[in-house]
């Protein structure tokens, strides 16, 4: 089966100055990811309500509480089940994520069920990516630690290409390596930077509920660590896709100095 080449990234003037950016800028990357989170906070928030703390939800039975480490320790089997089919279900919420950013792009603004429904099309595209891209990961750090951690980086921006670009399953990863490619040690500190910060950050959270489960507060405890997650991994997202608008501008960047150097 033949797959076409993603086709070159179309002229566009830039609404973000990032967009324009010859160069990886890890202040410009910070700082537009603010300002996208800034620009459409209240939407976002309604997403974080109304999509991703249900979704989160969801394997609250299937889980044991986060004040009893030893059941989660015991039922650990059923836990990572429950972790990559509740995974899966939550890409929705990265999707709608995605397309609010995408719609920011283009200087438009959608009630959030007109966001949904736009959505729907794109989230198998997303799913079947994902779970190539995980695999992939998974085989290659299980395999020689190198080859994973070189997958995950270079195929971090499929999300991103896949909602915002409205690329294919195979499209989007293809693009993503295109992207990541010149630029891999930065791509990576990212993505390294993002992964150490989620880290800790659940760290915490896991420390704050179970105080909070201890004084008798377990509702309240496991909505503010959904609401906290959820938050913190909203701006994760966030950066990865200034970083993505970051790396096109590098491209095209690129192509305009092949172009000029050719004539």
């Amino acid at each position: 089966m033949n797959f076409r080449e993603p086709d070159p990234i179309p002229p566009q003037p830039p609404l973000y100055s990032i967009e324009a950016a010859p160069q990886f800028d890890f202040g410009l990357i910070f700082r537009t990811a603010l300002q996208l989170l800034r620009n459409n906070l209240l939407l976002f928030l309604a997403v974080i309500f109304l999509i991703d703390i249900p979704l989160r939800m969801l394997p609250v039975g299937f889980t044991p509480s986060l004040g009893n480490p030893e059941q989660m320790m015991l039922d650990w089997p059923r836990m990572l089940v429950a972790l990559i089919l509740f995974s899966v279900i939550r890409l929705f919420a990265v999707v709608v994520y995605y397309r609010i950013v995408s719609d920011m792009l283009a200087g438009e603004r959608r009630l959030l069920l007109a966001v949904v429904v736009r959505c729907l099309g794109r989230y198998p595209i997303v799913v079947i990516a994902a779970l190539i891209y995980g695999a992939a990961t998974f085989v290659g750090l299980m395999a020689l630690l190198v080859p994973g951690i070189i997958i995950l980086v270079f195929g971090c921006c499929y999300a991103a290409s896949a909602v915002i670009r409205e690329q294919g399953v195979i499209e989007s990863l293809i693009y993503s390596v295109r992207l990541v490619k010149g630029n891999f040690g930065y791509v990576f500190l990212v993505q390294i930077g993002i992964m150490v910060g989620l880290l800790l950050i659940n760290l915490l959270v896991l420390g704050a509920s179970a105080a909070l489960i201890a004084m008798g507060l377990q509702f309240i405890a496991e909505l503010a660590a959904l609401f906290a997650l959820a938050l913190v991994e909203l701006i994760a997202l966030l950066i990865n896709a200034a970083m993505f608008l970051n790396l096109e501008g590098i491209q095209r960047a690129r192509s305009g100095s092949s172009t000029t150097n050719a004539s």
